[in-house]
């Protein structure tokens, strides 16, 4: 993937990031439609899993074809930011702490684009 970066013109590279924010600023339209129509929490819930849980969804398999762009820009924005930081940060801890982060972040955001919100 760096070759493939470092390979790319500067047209190329603005077409992806602007697929990217595309995708970002869709992520974020359909995400704000789920929460207006989205029950709220009860006052004594702190708003977890426990809020809104639908487990057979929740521990289900999600084949989606549509999602496999999201799926993609998210890693690939990772795995550039992944080689930002081993470029630019010494071996420590600190660096991997910063790796694991980043591969956690992409747990987290397929899982958002997996169950579309509902959690």
């Amino acid at each position: 993937m760096s070759n493939m970066l470092r390979d790319m013109n500067e047209t190329e590279l603005l077409g992806v990031r602007e697929t990217v924010d595309k995708l970002l600023a869709e992520m974020k339209r359909d995400k704000e439609i789920r929460y207006q129509s989205k029950m709220q929490p009860d006052s004594g819930d702190r708003g977890g899993v426990g809020a809104f849980a639908d487990l057979d969804h929740l521990f289900t398999y999600h084949d989606d074809a549509t999602a496999v762009p999201r799926y993609v820009a998210i890693r690939s924005a990772a795995k550039h930011f992944a080689e930002v930081v081993l470029q630019n940060t010494p071996v420590c801890s600190d660096q991997t702490v910063a790796l694991r982060t980043i591969r956690e972040a992409v747990m987290w955001a397929n899982a958002a684009v997996a169950l579309q919100g509902r959690m």
